[in-house]
């Protein structure tokens, strides 16, 4: 079994290997995950989002050295390359765009994920395009969702009396009080776009998981570079 031998063995250069162990990880801390632990959710979806990069990048490479087909002008055994949007080759170690990962992938299968998860990838790509959204606590790149990042919000009082009347449930807020009379600042405690994410990370996880193993079976034989 591939797994079991060293990383610089594997057929997809032990891509795979590394993702199934952040994956691994992710669902570990996701089924202990409690709501209450306040930003608890960031490297929880960084690992997700880590491992569908990682499974992406060891398909390509599985489809490179299965099918024998050459990086540009290098040949399949060569350092794996991807082409960005402008055409120009780049090393696949410095591509962090799991949507840009994916279209290759599905250019050179064919192929395309159902209409759902491929959705689904855009909607990360918007989020976190460069693998920095959940490692950082603020990101120039993102501003569009930094907001929704944090477990807790900016909002007012007239919004948090409102919103406890209609959900009928106790709701987490901390009123700071700013000193030389200016305005008290309210916030809340609104993790449902992380807790989205979230899932949405791990459902794409698992569809990508299932295409790496697919084709780790399909074109890499028993799974081992043969020296």
């Amino acid at each position: 079994m591939y797994l079991f031998a060293p990383l610089d063995k594997h057929f997809d250069n032990g891509f795979g290997a590394a993702a199934e162990s952040f994956f691994d990880a992710a669902v570990s801390l996701k089924d202990q995950h409690n709501r209450a632990m306040l930003n608890g959710h960031l490297p929880i979806c960084y690992l997700f989002r880590h491992s569908i990069e990682l499974f992406l990048k060891g398909s390509i490479i599985i489809v490179h050295r299965g099918l024998r087909i050459p990086y540009g002008t290098e040949p399949y055994t060569a350092e794996p390359k991807i082409p960005t949007e402008t055409g120009k080759l780049k090393s696949i170690y410095n591509v962090h765009d799991i949507d840009l990962l994916y279209e290759y992938l599905s250019k050179l299968l064919d192929w395309v994920f159902d209409e759902g998860t491929s959705e689904k990838l855009k909607r990360l790509k918007e989020i976190d395009s460069s693998s920095s959204y959940f490692r950082y606590p603020t990101d120039k790149k993102t501003g569009t969702f930094e907001k929704d990042k944090s477990a807790f919000k900016q909002t007012t009082l007239e919004a948090v009396i409102s919103a406890a009347t209609k959900e009928q449930e106790p709701i987490k807020t901390t009123k700071v009080v700013q000193i030389f009379g200016e305005s008290p600042q309210i916030f809340v405690h609104d993790d449902s776009f992380t807790a989205e994410i979230m899932d949405t990370l791990h459902e794409v996880a698992e569809e990508v998981s299932a295409c790496h193993y697919r084709l780790m079976n399909e074109l890499a034989g028993g799974g081992l570079i043969v020296d």
